[in-house]
């Protein structure tokens, strides 16, 4: 049984081997560090849930935004510490002091980025950066669905992709709400446990916290920042990061992110948020350089509860098409980078096999140029391109 005709619409969600009772669906990993189900045919009855809650196959809709605005928590340390305006943190805020939970993205003690699920305030700041990488639900699945039986208010952050996924197995419970981001795609989470391994190589140290978006040079300016287990710390800007110049060139993205289906509005999320990149034509006094959070209310629901923080930030309205202007991922999914099946038949799996994919497929010198264009050749003599 096939759950999903076209495996490249395939986001990985893990929501097939959550509701399989025959626990005849397990994830593997089988292009880079991205997970696909695959069936065990001899535990499979065929009873077609997996097909018909798998989010890839839903309908597409278009949603009518309520409202947009560019938002800013007014307590400055805090929103500091999140990778815009500070919205998520905020909503996560109101919903546990409402005595709910949330789930989101978070880095393990692993430093591996996972979904999960938290009740107290404290937990909030384990949330707030970006997670440039792919986040694994799998352990997550359950939680949200015991929080749903006991009856709790639950907030679920995640990608348009995963936010699709939860409102089809959870989607009725009046008690769940949703937030989804203006997002680009995900990257291989294998390529980020090298790259880790990387600079603990380089430094001789090991990484103990790991931030995607680190303001002290500004929010425009925003880097990498890395604390080590001895209390020491390494900035990294994002031009000496190959990690986000592979992420620039589009190069290591799940394949369903070139064409996301989730584009256009087709969005299951209550409220929507992002950078509010731009709001300096607009708004130039809202351009502290301390971040700024786009905000699209979707729903009633959504709107109840972005109402309920507005008296602890700065909401300033701002016309929808402006934000599509400055957002072009709203609309439009990423484009697929030109050598990225070069990559990944290149790459596999380790350092050394990474390396040399980013010198063939990446622009650069005359040799690597050569290189790429005699593995074309090859694989279009295998029929593997």
């Amino acid at each position: 049984m096939k759950i999903i005709e076209n495996k490249k619409q395939c986001t990985g969600c893990g929501l097939c081997v959550y509701i399989c009772e025959k626990n005849a669906i397990k994830m593997l990993a089988t292009e880079g560090g991205f997970l696909y189900p695959q069936v065990d045919e001899t535990k499979c009855v065929s009873c077609g849930k997996c097909k018909n809650l798998c989010p890839a196959n839903k309908e597409r809709k278009s949603v009518t935004p309520l409202e947009c605005y560019a938002l800013a928590d007014n307590r400055t340390e805090q929103r500091c510490k999140s990778a815009s305006g500070g919205a998520s943190a905020l909503l996560f805020e109101e919903v546990i002091n409402g005595g709910g939970a949330i789930c989101g993205c978070r880095l393990d003690e692993n430093l591996r980025a996972v979904h999960d699920t938290a009740e107290n305030i404290e937990s909030i700041d384990l949330f707030r950066d970006s997670k440039y990488v792919q986040s694994d639900m799998s352990s997550a699945w359950d939680k949200i669905g015991e929080h749903i039986t006991a009856g709790k208010k639950l907030l679920v952050s995640g990608t348009p992709c995963q936010i699709a996924a939860v409102k089809s197995r959870f989607g009725k419970n009046g008690n769940l709400t949703t937030v989804d981001f203006v997002c680009s795609g995900v990257p291989d989470p294998q390529i980020f446990e090298i790259y880790k391994a990387d600079i603990e190589k380089e430094s001789g140290k090991k990484i103990k916290e790991f931030y995607f978006r680190d303001k002290t040079n500004g929010w425009k300016k925003s880097n990498i920042r890395v604390v080590f287990a001895d209390g020491t710390e390494q900035i990294i800007t994002r031009k000496d990061s190959y990690y986000f110049r592979l992420f620039g060139g589009n190069l290591y993205f799940r394949e369903c992110c070139y064409k996301c289906q989730f584009k256009n509005f087709n969005t299951f999320a209550d409220i929507t948020v992002g950078d509010y990149w731009g709001i300096e034509k607009l708004h130039p006094e809202l351009d502290d350089d301390r971040g700024c959070s786009l905000v699209i209310v979707n729903t009633e629901k959504g709107k109840a509860l972005a109402d309920s923080i507005k008296s602890r930030c700065t909401v300033t309205p701002t016309p929808l098409d402006f934000a599509i202007e400055t957002h072009p991922k709203l609309e439009k999914s990423i484009n697929r980078a030109k050598y990225r099946s070069l990559f990944f038949h290149i790459y596999k799996g380790d350092e050394k096999s990474l390396k040399k994919a980013m010198q063939i497929c990446t622009r650069g010198s005359k040799l690597g140029k050569i290189r790429r264009v005699l593995y074309q050749k090859a694989l279009k003599l295998t029929h593997k391109i």
